[in-house]
């Protein structure tokens, strides 16, 4: 085979791969219910040391997350941004949310505020 062949199938490749990277993110973006499911989804089986993070079973769906992450990030609002962890844990819980590896709470509430833009406008940005 020569270069240009080479060449020419490589851009070809390369083409296609931006076309299906194109198709599956407006697929992905066009139905927001599925995307926050999945999203759900994610969080769900994501654990550390053995302990779930973020949330917990007692979330069962998109809209019981989008609710706990709300009244999180109220939560969080009502704490100095240097909070000890220890002093605002109990707190979470009651909310369903669960550690996130012991962070401070401007750290938790940018995280909680990434999540709920991705559940509710998934399009905009973090």
């Amino acid at each position: 085979m020569s270069n240009f062949q080479a060449y020419m199938n490589q851009k070809i490749l390369e083409e296609g791969v931006e076309y299906l990277n194109r198709y599956l993110s407006s697929k992905l973006f066009t139905n927001t219910e599925k995307m926050s499911e999945a999203l759900f989804n994610f969080l769900f089986v994501h654990k550390h040391n053995s302990e779930q993070l973020v949330l917990n079973d007692r979330i069962k769906d998109t809209e019981g997350l989008t609710s706990s992450i709300n009244k999180g990030i109220r939560l969080l609002s009502e704490y100095e941004l240097e909070e000890p962890y220890s002093n605002i844990k109990h707190k979470l819980q009651e909310l369903d949310l669960n550690p996130v590896l012991e962070t401070l709470p401007a750290q938790l509430k940018k995280v909680l505020n990434n999540s709920t833009h991705l559940l509710i406008h998934p399009i905009m940005k973090c």
